[in-house]
């Protein structure tokens, strides 16, 4: 059901109507909190990062390659209730890239090619 609602949702976005799309992105929300909780790893992809904290870390502490990857991006950017930490953000994405994954490297060579160094504690733009 919550799926559905997004989806008509994005169809009436794409047509411009965004008062009709939002009362339904709220109620599948909704929907999606109670079936799953709020601290379900899911709560990142709606905007609650906050939520998704805990969750991400146990599991990247655990090894989970997606969720070092995950807690990277809330880290590097911060906000929604999170402190930014790029240090602890390219650890995350290290651990994630060492393992595979695409997207963590790609994040890794962004945050170097501005001036980003894991080695360091303090970053400087």
């Amino acid at each position: 059901m919550a799926q559905n609602l997004n989806n008509l949702a994005a169809l009436y976005q794409a047509q411009g109507h965004y008062a009709q799309a939002e009362p339904l992105l709220k109620r599948s929300l909704a929907i999606r909190q109670k079936a799953l909780g709020t601290d379900h790893p899911d709560a990142f992809e709606k905007g609650d990062s906050a939520a998704a904290v805990p969750t991400y870390r146990r599991l990247g502490d655990a090894g989970d390659v997606e969720a070092n990857r995950r807690m990277g991006d809330i880290l590097r950017l911060g906000g929604s209730g999170v402190q930014q930490d790029e240090a602890e953000a390219v650890r995350r994405y290290r651990r994630a890239a060492l393992a595979g994954d695409g997207a963590a490297v790609s994040n890794l060579r962004s945050m170097y090619g501005i001036g980003r160094d894991p080695r360091r504690t303090k970053w400087t733009p």
